[in-house]
């Protein structure tokens, strides 16, 4: 008589159910990440844009540019991580169901983001002096000063746009920044135009130029979601034109996840920093090589912060509906859709960098440098993005400091030292400044990764906190 396997084959409604969960995780965060990521990239593209048209129109005021970029980054770099508050925050209140809650996020962030992009748009001002103070050359500091000035009238813009733009992906309503941000990127090109190369009466003003078109950029993208915002088709259902209501301190936990993040945003791009000041003490060719390394780098890198955002959003989601399964869930997915979009990206550093390298430079001396470079930015690629995702899924979760503390350990306590030592005393260059970051990010993976399994399994004992 022959047996019948079916029923031992089946699938138990248990497992079919997991299935059917890990599939849902899977297609939402890749709707939400996709225009995430567009929008992320388009970001990178203007500057790329800003970089190659001043580049063309004379050597020196490209300088200019790169060294404002660099003190205005250092200002807005945390300054975004001050508004993530508003993307967590937002996202725990659409899990909740609770509408109205996301658009009172929105609307307290916008007074506090203007407020503090006028605070950093003063400390332009003296962007001069700072670079003079870290021995810069007194005629690029006077020229990178006067961009950095221009730069500066655009900051309050430029944080209340990123406060909006966290808010609409906390309710997972992505589309409109990608429509903006192909916008701004064709405004961008034809204002660079006018004022860089002088066009259409305007005088060439090169790297100032350029600054006045990010400017522009920057309050015309602000003007179009901020009335968005207030002119959406459910716009009632989120109240984003009713007054901000409660005190100060009633919105204490926004403004809380936001410190730690720009703490930890800021630490992290002040380790980077520091290697391309050692990268500097190697001579011209290591900084020619390192940077064109970094360029491509961030490119692929953006990637992985779009997945990271839409991770943080779908872990903050499910935090609001207290599932603790979905949270783990999402985290996980997260971390595992990253590994999957990176590995060919990772694979063309690896087999194809003096190609990769043509593209910015024919000095064959710079190309040859990047080479080794290209080669193990690869692997740093997979695991800066696996550290970045956790560290938002540990966000969105309201773990708000243990990311800061990971990235006090791993990059600044560990690699920074690392890199002086690997470059310098052990003889590598600019190969040792990335094994250093290669280390770091396999450091910061594993604390990150521990952190986000004690915290779930932490959840699943504890019945109160059940959906």
């Amino acid at each position: 008589m022959m047996k019948d396997f079916s029923a031992a084959g089946s699938i138990s409604p248990g497992e079919r159910a997991r299935t059917e969960q890990i599939r849902r995780q899977v297609t939402v965060l890749f709707q939400l990440a996709v225009p995430i990521v567009i929008a992320r990239v388009g970001w990178m593209t203007m500057q790329l844009v800003d970089t190659a048209m001043v580049g063309r129109f004379d050597t020196a005021e490209l300088a200019y540019q790169s060294m404002a970029g660099t003190v205005v980054g250092i200002l807005f770099v945390p300054a975004m991580g001050m508004m993530l508050g508003t993307l967590i925050m937002s996202a725990n209140a659409y899990g909740e169901g609770n509408l109205t809650k996301a658009g009172a996020a929105w609307r307290r962030s916008m007074p506090y983001a203007f407020a503090l992009g006028c605070v950093l748009s003063l400390f332009c001002y003296f962007g001069e002096e700072v670079l003079l103070a870290v021995q810069i050359e007194a005629p690029i500091a006077e020229g990178a000063g006067r961009v950095t000035q221009i730069y500066g009238y655009g900051m309050p813009m430029g944080i209340v746009y990123i406060s909006s733009m966290y808010f609409l992906e906390g309710i997972k309503r992505t589309l409109p920044g990608v429509v903006l941000m192909v916008g701004a990127n064709i405004l961008n090109v034809f204002v660079n135009w006018m004022l860089i190369y002088g066009n259409l009466g305007f005088p060439a003003m090169g790297a100032e130029g350029s600054a006045w078109a990010t400017t522009t950029v920057r309050f015309v993208l602000t003007a179009s979601i901020v009335l968005y915002v207030l002119y959406m088709r459910d716009h009632a259902t989120y109240g984003t034109r009713l007054k901000p209501k409660g005190t100060f301190a009633s919105w204490a936990e926004q403004r809380r996840l936001g410190y730690a993040a720009a703490l930890s945003f800021g630490i992290e791009h002040g380790a980077f920093t520091a290697l391309f000041i050692l990268a500097g003490w190697l001579g011209a060719l290591a900084i020619a090589s390192t940077n064109i390394v970094f360029a491509v780098f961030g490119f692929f890198f953006m990637a992985a912060a779009g997945i990271a955002s839409a991770t943080g959003v779908q872990v903050g989601d499910a935090y609001g509906r207290r599932d603790t399964r979905d949270m783990a869930l999402a985290g996980w997915t997260g971390l595992g859709l990253n590994v999957t979009i990176q590995i060919p990206a990772a694979l063309l550093l690896l087999f194809a960098p003096g190609l990769i390298g043509g593209i910015f430079t024919d000095d064959p001396a710079v190309i040859a440098a990047a080479k080794p470079l290209y080669f193990l930015g690869g692997f740093a690629l997979i695991l800066d993005g696996a550290q970045t995702v956790l560290a938002n899924a540990l966000r969105g979760r309201h773990d708000k400091w243990f990311p800061t503390a990971s990235h006090t350990v791993s990059y600044l306590g560990l690699m920074v030292p690392l890199a002086w030592y690997f470059a310098f005393p052990l003889g590598h260059g600019t190969s040792g400044l990335f094994e250093s970051f290669i280390l770091a990010s396999v450091v910061s993976v594993g604390l990150l990764s521990a952190r986000f399994a004690y915290l779930a399994a932490r959840d699943r004992r504890r019945p109160s906190y059940q959906a």
